[in-house]
């Protein structure tokens, strides 16, 4: 078996969210060197508090993210806080899988991903 591409060679973000395969994706790559990873450690522990409770992590995570509530401002440094901000109706977004980058499915998907990983 050879090893894992030391960088990531997968779909694009703009793809997978199109085809809503981003969770399907996080998982398929995890296993890949941090840098061959859709998401760094960083973007992974706040995915996995997002999915974990979403209505009350969405405010503490964009807070701690710098995220302006009203306009977005700062959604530019990291894709786990744009997937949090569009998810209960920030930009346009709305609750779940009605506009928002993940849909309930793939959130349900990651939960349970997260908790058989134990992390």
């Amino acid at each position: 078996m050879s090893s894992p591409p030391s960088t990531y060679t997968g779909p694009s973000v703009p793809d997978m969210l199109a085809s809503h395969s981003l969770a399907e994706n996080i998982i398929k790559y995890d296993a890949y060197p941090e840098s061959g990873r859709i998401l760094d450690d960083g973007e992974m522990n706040m995915l996995r508090r997002f999915v974990q409770n979403p209505d009350e992590e969405r405010s503490r995570i964009l807070e701690e993210e710098g995220v302006e509530m009203g306009t977005g401002e700062g959604l530019d440094r990291s894709l786990v806080a744009l997937i949090v901000f569009r998810h209960a109706g920030g930009d346009g977004g709305g609750k779940g899988g009605e506009g928002g980058l993940l849909s309930e499915r793939e959130i349900e998907v990651l939960r349970g991903w997260f908790a058989e990983r134990n992390v």
